[in-house]
């Protein structure tokens, strides 16, 4: 991974970084770039996480020098991952900690009461319509009253919590960021061929995609090729909609004859490439990382209405927009797609990767992030 070096603060910090896992997904994507940014400035970062054996980008943080404290979680509570993070802030005297994810957010909270000293961030990677208990919500943002900030990375959902007195003055939202070494010309058109990336689960709406398709074949006699790139949601609710997502599909063989499962990838940016746009159905987000991958690789992007969705597409410039509950209109959506002027493509895809370059650089992102952790020490009075 490359980063830019474009300026270091006067003095290094140690730096901790704190999610549950390096797996796959995109939260864990966005932990690894801005840990590898932090430590491409100077700065000393080490990561911490407690269930190890997920581990897809662990040889990323290695190659950057990123030390990984691993401690694996008992029981359900996981209270020897608050003991063992209390211990390593305690050990290592971190100037601050960044943490990720709800229950890693949680965790550094309460480990971080312990060093009144160090400066906490925490990030929601989401949106408030993945919450699933409205008490434990509201009991992990009480908790939030004892950081310094509270980031989301989409604008969206840092309005939402700024709807919470104590949170007010202290969230803000900071866009995902990428390395744009990648970064293709437009090149030849692919064939046309949409690509779907994101785990499957019920949030994010394959069934209503699939239907949607089936409307495209009975009035136009086919069905583009639709390949989906990610891993099954392994909740018992996730397995039960990977069943019905497989129901429908054998309920429409139209469909199914052009659908293809890709599983879990690494190599998204080429596979962007290989098609011609990107299908984002989702009911709900925070910043979609492959959203902005498109972008980065010249694909225009037809994506649900939902969230910061509307800004980023900013429809026609770099894609459509639909209702995702509506598949006609997600019918319509590919249509446009479909029927797009080469020249009209060429606009979407040149349009797409300037916003990239200009908003989605995993050097903006670091750079917003260190101006965090530069400002004053923490009060240990919550909702401040």
């Amino acid at each position: 991974m490359e980063h830019t070096n474009i300026g270091r603060l006067e003095d290094s910090m140690k730096i901790l970084c704190v999610i549950d896992s390096l797996g796959s997904g995109g939260a864990q994507r966005q932990l690894v770039n801005l840990a590898c940014g932090l430590k491409a400035r100077g700065h000393i970062v080490d990561v911490f996480i407690y269930y190890p054996h997920q581990d897809f980008f662990l040889s990323e943080l290695a190659e950057a020098g990123v030390a990984v404290h691993a401690l694996p979680k008992k029981g359900k509570l996981g209270v020897n991952v608050l003991v063992g993070l209390v211990r390593l802030l305690h050990a290592r005297e971190y100037d601050a900690l960044i943490s990720f994810l709800d229950t890693p957010n949680v965790y550094s909270v309460v480990a971080s009461i312990f060093s009144p000293r160090l400066k906490l961030v925490v990030s929601e990677r989401s949106s408030h319509h993945h919450d699933k208990n409205k008490y434990l919500a509201l009991g992990k943002r009480l908790l939030y009253g004892f950081t310094d900030k509270v980031v989301a990375n989409s604008k969206s959902q840092a309005e939402w919590l700024r709807r919470y007195p104590w949170l007010r003055g202290k969230t803000m939202a900071i866009y995902n960021g990428f390395p744009m070494a990648d970064q293709a010309a437009s090149g030849e058109i692919p064939p046309m061929s949409f690509l779907v990336v994101g785990r499957i689960g019920p949030e994010k709406n394959g069934i209503r995609l699939v239907e949607a398709l089936e409307l495209f074949r009975r009035k136009h006699g086919y069905v583009p090729d639709i390949s989906w790139a990610g891993k099954e949601d392994i909740l018992p609710a996730g397995q039960r909609y990977v069943s019905a997502l497989r129901a429908i599909l054998d309920k429409y063989p139209g469909v199914r004859a052009q659908w293809n499962w890709l599983g879990e990838r690494r190599d998204i940016m080429d596979l962007l490439r290989e098609h011609r746009a990107l299908i984002h159905p989702s009911l709900y987000e925070g910043l979609p990382n492959v959203v902005c991958e498109a972008f980065i690789a010249g694909r225009p992007v037809i994506a649900s209405g939902v969230c910061d969705h509307p800004s980023l597409v900013d429809e026609p410039a770099r894609g459509f927009i639909f209702d995702p509950l509506d598949p006609v209109q997600i019918c319509k959506a590919i249509e446009h797609v479909v029927f797009l002027p080469e020249q009209e493509w060429r606009e979407m895809s040149e349009n797409s990767m300037n916003y990239a370059r200009s908003q989605l650089g995993v050097d903006r992102m670091v750079e917003e992030y260190e101006a965090l952790l530069g400002g004053a020490g923490r009060s240990l009075q919550p909702f401040s």
